[in-house]
């Protein structure tokens, strides 16, 4: 494993994500729209396309789900319905939150979680 962990965040493509790949990149993040269904621009996707991009991820690298949610339940559902290896939490929650969140989703990578 590399010293430096890379994650490139934004993708939209599968070409990007084999361009990452090819590159030694270890992670590849996505960002859904506040409008689930709806792509609002480039890098933020609809639910449908990220649940897409993240399949495809599948046995090439390492997906990353971004979130921007300040609802567990929301974050929880996103997670269930993405199936992401990683998760990445950009939010205001407390603590106790982010532990929770941790808590019910031991498939994530837990080496990753850094609840501050």
């Amino acid at each position: 494993m590399p010293k430096i962990w890379i994650k490139i965040c934004g993708l939209a493509e599968e070409s990007d994500i084999l361009a990452c790949v090819d590159s030694g990149i270890n992670t590849v993040g996505f960002l859904l729209s506040t409008k689930p269904h709806i792509n609002c621009n480039r890098d933020k996707l609809s639910l449908n396309r990220a649940k897409e991009l993240i399949e495809f991820t599948k046995g090439k690298i390492t997906s990353c789900l971004l979130i921007h949610d300040k609802s567990i339940v929301d974050i929880q559902k996103n997670i269930k319905i993405l199936n992401p290896e990683m998760i990445q939490i950009q939010s205001s929650l407390d603590i106790g939150a982010l532990l929770r969140i941790r808590d019910l989703n031991p498939d994530i990578r837990p080496r990753y979680f850094h609840p501050f």
